[in-house]
Order: structure tokens, then sequence, then C-alpha cells
């Protein structure tokens, strides 16, 4: 399939899904109207503040059934520091504001170099599993992870939720962009159960649960 958009497109049924690293919402309003979501349950997980407020001025935190989340998700419940992109393309003026993540920049400073990582804040952080816990949901249908690097920590604090999902559509470099990131192959092989890739694209992965099947 060409991208994620249109495997969604074919999976209208979905209704209980999360996205982890939501941003500024871009992608957000894409994925409810292609899976034509109607009341079921979507967890958007984002701890950036600037993209917290826009996410808030969208309006979706009104719609049934939607809940934000301002926390990043990790290896466990509490703060964490968090290194926020910043840089400003001087032809365009837009702002480099995507790449934040728990992990500190490593090839990151080398093959985007007018994206600028000059500070830290700290952001809450809640390991999924427990925090899924008291919803008490039988079944996940979709997750899309993008976590600039730290897909091992959502991993870490996600086995028993990843039991249960479906689909888990992820971000992916197979050179550490981030200190400490794993690639492809390595995420595959921390997922629990029987998993399968389904397509596989330049920084994109998407897998399959067998037991979900």
């Amino acid at each position: 399939m060409s991208d994620i958009y249109e495997f969604l497109k074919s999976h209208t049924e979905f209704r209980t899904i999360l996205e982890i690293g939501a941003a500024y919402g871009d992608s957000t309003p894409v994925i409810l109207r292609l899976v034509d979501w109607k009341g079921g349950t979507y967890f958007a997980f984002e701890p950036d503040p600037r993209h917290i407020s826009k996410l808030n001025a969208e309006g979706l935190v009104t719609v049934p059934g939607f809940r934000l989340i301002p926390a990043a998700l990790g290896d466990h419940t509490g703060w964490q520091i968090f290194h926020p992109s910043d840089g400003e393309d001087a032809d365009t003026h837009y702002n480099h504001w995507l790449s934040g993540s728990l992990k500190k920049p490593q090839q990151h400073l080398i093959n985007a170099p007018l994206v600028k990582f000059e500070r830290e804040i700290k952001v809450r952080v809640v390991r999924l599993d427990e925090f899924l816990w008291p919803y008490g949901l039988e079944k996940i249908d979709f997750i899309w992870c993008d976590v600039q690097g730290a897909e091992d920590l959502v991993l870490a604090g996600a086995q028993e939720t990843l039991r249960k999902t479906k689909f888990l559509f992820t971000e992916y470099y197979d050179y550490p962009m981030y200190e400490g990131q794993i690639g492809a192959e390595e995420i595959k092989r921390r997922l629990p159960g029987n998993w399968r890739i389904v397509d596989k694209w330049e920084k994109d992965i998407l897998f399959e649960n067998a037991a979900q099947s």
C-alpha cells in the first residue's frame, strides 16, 4: 500500500485507537475521518505544552470519546526530562517543533542541523499498562506511535496492552537518530507474542498481532 492512510481507509471498523505522540494534531482528525470513528475510544498522548495548547484549540477535546492526555509514554510513571525541538527556517518561517523526545538527539543533530535542541523541560510520563488498567479495555484496534526515538520506552511500559492490540504503526530508524534508539527488527523482537510486518516504508512500519486475527 502507498501509505498508512490507505490502510486506514480499509478499516472503518476501528473503534479503539491510541495515538502516541499526537504533536499538534495534524494526523488526528485525518485518522478520525478515515476510520469513520463514531463514539469509540480515542486516547491522544502528547507531552509538549506547545502542541497541547494547539490540540485544545482545535476543539477535539469536545468530541465524545476523545481524550487528550498531556503526557509522554514511557517505562515508568512519573516525571522525566524532555528535549523539545526548536529552530525556524529562514525562508519559510517553519517552526521545527516536531522532533521533541524523551531521548537526547544523536544523528538527528547531523541529519537536520536546522532543528535545534537547546533546552530541557520536565514532562509527565505514564506507563501505558498502568494508565489504561482502570478503563478495562478488552481490545485495542490500532496504535499510532510517533515518539522520536523513545519506542523502547513505550514498548517496555505497554506489554500487556500490546497483547490485546490488533495493529501497531510506528516510526523507526535503523540508526540512532536519538540516543539508545532501537531499529525495526528490535521493535518487532520486543513485541509480546506473534507479530508480523504488514507493510514497511522508509521511516514507518505497520505490524499485526496474529493473536488478534
